[in-house]
């Protein structure tokens, strides 16, 4: 099972969100404990159906979590190898540039 992140805008004919360009990622769920570790929550519960400029603030701060204690969360790496570290941070650095690109755009998690 994997995380599909992606961007989405009302842009629908009657108001219902669709994704935006491009903007669109799938990472596995083994990296989740990194995750709720370095949001306190769940990153779906953090993040997911937020705006971006509100969004982006909370995966800059996730990330510098991750980033400040490597070892700690690569002790965390999932054991059957699907997953790792490096992976959750170039997600949440990728997530954070799509936030800092499309702020009125809404961060989807599924």
């Amino acid at each position: 099972m994997s995380y599909d992140f992606s961007m989405t805008a009302p842009l629908g004919p009657d108001g219902e969100h669709v994704r935006v360009g491009d903007f669109d990622l799938n990472y596995t769920y083994n990296v989740g404990p990194m995750f709720a570790d370095a949001f306190g929550i769940r990153i779906s519960e953090a993040i997911h159906g937020q705006r971006a400029d509100i969004a982006g603030p909370k995966v800059a701060d996730a990330l510098a979590k991750l980033r400040a204690e490597p070892d700690k969360y690569r002790a965390m790496n999932p054991t059957n190898g699907w997953g790792n570290y490096e992976g959750a941070v170039m997600v949440l650095e990728t997530l954070l540039a799509w936030c800092q690109e499309l702020p009125r755009a809404y961060v989807r998690i599924s």
